[in-house]
């Protein structure tokens, strides 16, 4: 048991989060008497403590690590990671969903052919929010080799990006990828990405938020500061 307890909420932090777990948990189970919340909505919200708890940051490929810890399908795990988003959004859902998208693209690779950019999006809530923008843009995405897989061409990337996050970080996207195919300012897949980021962190003005400028910053220096 001690072992899934660190599996799950981290082996230096994990009393404390799993004494956060219990106590939330106890508090929201009997708010309307014992066995009142039915097994699915026990299971939304246990779920949902795990979210809190940072238990899918930790695990690069989560749902199917969960999948192992909780011994439940994968899909499952999936299926009530999206439905404890809906029933228990977080504070600002906008940039919830617009700060996980940049980690997201910071974690992206170019596809096999090197015309697109692969994108791996675990967490459906997010993966609805970018294929929201993407409608809005008429940018074109193909999910048919596996729905968690994203491909998508940079420039509709580029457009994703103007939606979510203002025309300026838009063009700044696609001034850094657009030297992947350049012949005369190439750079690779990682150094067009690095650029990209770099620009955000250092960038002043409103055009970039300042959430925006402090996950970029961590990513490319581990410093948020």
């Amino acid at each position: 048991m001690n072992q899934i307890n660190e599996n799950l909420f981290g082996k230096a932090s994990h009393p404390e989060q799993l004494s956060k777990f219990a106590s939330e948990f106890l508090d929201s189970y009997l708010q309307h008497g014992l066995g009142v919340m039915s097994k699915k909505e026990t299971e939304i919200l246990v779920m949902r403590l795990l979210g809190e708890c940072g238990c899918f940051e930790r695990h690069r490929n989560a749902n199917h690590d969960l999948s192992l810890l909780l011994r439940i399908p994968e899909t499952r795990v999936a299926s009530l990671r999206y439905e404890a988003m809906l029933r228990y959004p977080p504070e600002d859902p906008e940039e919830y969903a617009r700060g996980r998208l940049l980690n997201i693209i910071w974690l992206a690779d170019p596809s096999a052919d090197g015309k697109n950019i692969q994108i791996i999006i675990e967490d459906r809530y997010v993966r609805q929010h970018l294929t929201a923008l993407a409608k809005l843009r008429n940018s074109v995405i193909d999910t048919s080799f596996n729905r968690e897989i994203i491909d998508i061409h940079w420039e509709n990337l580029a457009a994703v990006m103007e939606e979510a996050y203002g025309a300026e970080i838009g063009q700044r996207f696609r001034d850094s990828f657009k030297k992947t195919v350049d012949a005369e300012h190439k750079l690779s897949f990682a150094e067009a990405k690095k650029e990209f980021f770099k620009g955000l962190a250092n960038g002043s003005g409103k055009a970039i938020p300042g959430f925006v400028k402090t996950i970029a910053k961590t990513l490319t220096t581990g410093d948020p500061t």
